[in-house]
C-alpha cells in the first residue's frame, strides 16, 4: 500500500485553512450576534455557550499553522527519507535516515512535481534520491528466451 503523504498534507492544509477562514469571515460574527441577541436576561453560561467555538473550528484553527509549516518545510526545503537498501554502503547504511535538500535543484510544486524555478543542476559527487514513480523506468528489463 503506497500512501501519497504530500497529497494528504496538501488536502489537510486546504481543509483546515478553509474552515479557519470561514470562521474568521462568517461563523465568529454569527456567534457574537447570537450571544448579543440573548441579551441581559440570559445567564452567563448561556452567553458563554453561544460564543464557544465548535470543536471542528477550534481544532482547525490550531492545526492549520502547524500543517502549513510542515507543508512548506517538506515540499520546498527538506524532506526526510530512510535508506531502503544496502546499495549505498559503506557511505549510507540500510536504515539510515537522511534529509534531502529539495531547494538545491529547483522549486517544485507539491504533489504535481512541476518545476517552477530552476536553481541549480546536480554536480559530480551529489547523492541523488530517485522518486518511486521513476524507479521502474531505471531498472533493467528482464530478458527471457
Amino acid at each position: 500500500m503506497d500512501i501519497d503523504f504530500p497529497l494528504i498534507l496538501v488536502i489537510a492544509v486546504f481543509v483546515t485553512g478553509l474552515i479557519a477562514l470561514a470562521d474568521k469571515v462568517y461563523f465568529s460574527k454569527r456567534r457574537l450576534v447570537t450571544a448579543e441577541a440573548l441579551g441581559a436576561d440570559a445567564s452567563e453560561d448561556m452567553i458563554e455557550k453561544a460564543q464557544q467555538e465548535p470543536w471542528i473550528i477550534e481544532n482547525s484553527k490550531g492545526f492549520f499553522p502547524v500543517l502549513a509549516l510542515v507543508l512548506v518545510l517538506r515540499s520546498f526545503l527538506v524532506e526526510p527519507f530512510q535508506i531502503p537498501s544496502a546499495s549505498m554502503e559503506p557511505t549510507l547504511i540500510n536504515g539510515d535516515f537522511i534529509l534531502v535538500n529539495k531547494f538545491a535543484y529547483g522549486f517544485r510544486l507539491p504533489v504535481l512535481g512541476t518545476k517552477v524555478i530552476e536553481v541549480d543542476d546536480p554536480a559530480r559527487g551529489d547523492v541523488m534520491k530517485r522518486s518511486e514513480e521513476h524507479t521502474s523506468e531505471l531498472q533493467s528489463p528482464v530478458l527471457s528466451r
